[in-house]
């Protein structure tokens, strides 16, 4: 027994907050192969941007999905089966056309920790380990290092940024770059926190894991890079 939940473009919308762009068919194919679900008509959103925000899946994907018609086909226990995009012709093969990169974690007590490298303004390589699953949903770096990355934050208002089940004051900022093994995104936004709410560490958020297309492999203590355009 099949649940169909249908959304028109027109409908779509609200006032939440703004999260990163990604591109909606690369997005979509990730969370496919990652929630074992098919898609049918994915050209209808090649080259189309969307946000991917946090949440649940169906969630997420209605976000991601927002201005573009779409049917959301359930199984009868609530799982997601199938999202068609009309106008579509034939279901996508979701297989991945390579096999992801990966990067290795080390364990930190109970945390795992990857190495990732980033980049300041002026161009400089810093290589950092960050905690991988803290619960961040934003890239979040102590106030030292970000003055030792030499972000500009003069000026900059704080922010109330959420953290596992709390909240923390963090100054927002932007790395110019951050490479992880074979991937780099741009324009990075962080966020900066005093004091010692991050135990003097600094925790690699669900934004930037998306950005990287980076999924969790935490029996293997490792993280797969899913392949993506120009790879």
């Amino acid at each position: 027994m099949l649940v169909v939940m249908a959304v028109l473009a027109s409908a779509a919308g609200g006032g939440v907050r703004a999260a990163p762009e990604v591109e909606v068919a690369s997005a979509l194919t990730r969370l496919a192969a990652r929630h074992d679900f098919t898609v049918s008509g994915i050209e209808q959103a090649r080259g189309r941007l969307g946000r991917l925000r946090e949440g649940a899946l169906e969630r997420r994907l209605r976000h991601l999905l927002a201005g573009i018609d779409h049917v959301i086909l359930r199984t009868a226990d609530g799982r997601v089966q199938r999202v068609i995009l009309p106008g579509g012709r034939e279901p996508v093969t979701l297989a991945p056309p390579s096999p992801p990169a990966v990067l290795a974690l080390r364990r930190k007590g109970a945390a795992l920790v990857v190495v990732l490298t980033l980049e300041s303004a002026d161009g400089r390589p810093r290589p950092q380990p960050l905690l991988v699953d803290s619960g961040a949903g934003r890239t979040l770096l102590p106030a030292s290092l970000c003055a030792e990355l030499g972000l500009d934050l003069e000026g900059v208002a704080p922010v109330a940024i959420a953290l596992g089940g709390a909240e923390v004051q963090a100054l927002p900022g932007r790395l110019a770059a951050v490479r992880a093994g074979p991937r780099r995104v741009v324009e990075v936004e962080v966020g900066c926190v005093e004091g010692r709410a991050l135990g003097g560490n600094a925790l690699l958020g669900e934004d930037l894991l998306g950005r990287l297309g980076a999924r969790l492999d935490r029996d293997g203590a490792r993280l797969l890079l899913d392949p993506a355009p120009g790879d």
